[in-house]
């Protein structure tokens, strides 16, 4: 359920379709994860965000503001793209765009020399993939170059 403020301030609650996100990883039946998780690749370019169509006709002598962002759990909600829209508004899906530049650091799965010594290891979960087959390895590496050099060693593999 999203809060939407209207022009006279009074909080008005509204059950609106969640907004798309093409680039949310995608399982062999084209269901998104719902994690909501992105390649790391995803991450490189501004992020697409798909507002579905909305009824904005209830009160057409006013502009509407769409606003993105995330609130991290106990923090404030911290908006990072934002888009006004003037009667009159066309009822169709609206495209926004976060720019890369805002994503937080632990996006990136940034890992750092303090949190190695903090906690010994980087646990990691491989989700299942199209062609998954018992004794598949999964190569990690350590580097701070991406992409990686092709005469990069691996640090390491498991099975």
């Amino acid at each position: 359920m999203n809060m939407l403020k209207t022009a006279d301030s009074w909080p008005t609650h509204v059950n609106y379709k969640e907004p798309d996100v093409p680039a949310i990883v995608r399982d062999e039946n084209d269901a998104e994860n719902p994690q909501g998780i992105l390649t790391r690749a995803a991450l490189d370019d501004d992020l697409e965000v798909i507002v579905p169509e909305r009824d904005f006709s209830q009160n057409p002598a006013y502009s509407h503001t769409l606003e993105l962002g995330w609130r991290p759990e106990g923090a404030d909600f911290l908006a990072v793209a934002r888009q006004e829209f003037w009667p009159p508004i066309d009822p169709v899906d609206k495209r926004l765009t976060v720019p890369h530049e805002v994503f937080p650091d632990e996006l990136y799965g940034v890992i750092t020399d303090d949190y190695l010594t903090q906690h010994g290891e980087v646990p990691a979960q491989v989700l299942s993939y199209l062609g998954m087959r018992g004794l598949d390895k999964a190569v990690f590496y350590w580097s701070e170059h991406n992409p990686l050099p092709d005469d990069h060693p691996a640090l390491g593999e498991r099975i």
